[in-house]
């Protein structure tokens, strides 16, 4: 069987699953890589769900901007 997860790349991946468990949200970090895993059972809301609780996060490299997603 395989997986199916989308992997991000960010130096606070962390942090950022900490975060995104604060918004009902659990994901798996590996050192700088935030891991994202589906299954059969989401659909298309689901992922609209999920992206909406990735507004607000910090972005990578956003600096004193404090830019976020």
């Amino acid at each position: 069987p395989h997986g199916h997860l989308l992997a991000f790349e960010h130096a606070q991946a962390s942090s950022v699953a900490t975060a995104l468990a604060g918004r009902n949200v659990l994901v798996d970090h590996r050192g700088t890589r935030l891991r994202v895993g589906l299954g059969i059972y989401h659909d298309t809301g689901d992922i609209d769900d999920l992206l909406e609780r990735f507004a607000g996060l910090p972005v990578p490299g956003a600096g004193e901007k404090g830019r976020s997603c």
